[in-house]
């Protein structure tokens, strides 16, 4: 979540130029959307102590590096 968040703070406050409108509206799209996922499945999880699938988790995992990726391109990109 702490990822989603940053990310989510670049998206919608910083100036990006290494990204077209449409990449920035399509990745803030899918931080929100995992951002619900997350904690609904928190919710679920403390309710039911059922586990999440593997596949789920890599998604969101994937998209964690690509917070990763922009932080990293904002520190880097002049």
């Amino acid at each position: 979540m702490y990822w989603f968040s940053q990310a989510r703070q670049m998206l919608n406050g910083d100036t990006l130029p290494f990204l077209e409108p449409s990449q920035r509206q399509t990745l803030l799209a899918q931080i929100t959307q995992a951002q619900g996922e997350v904690q609904a499945t928190h919710a679920l999880l403390a309710s039911t102590g059922v586990g999440v699938d593997t596949s789920v988790l890599m998604g969101w995992h994937r998209l964690v590096l690509e917070c990763w990726h922009l932080r990293l391109q904002t520190r880097t990109h002049p």
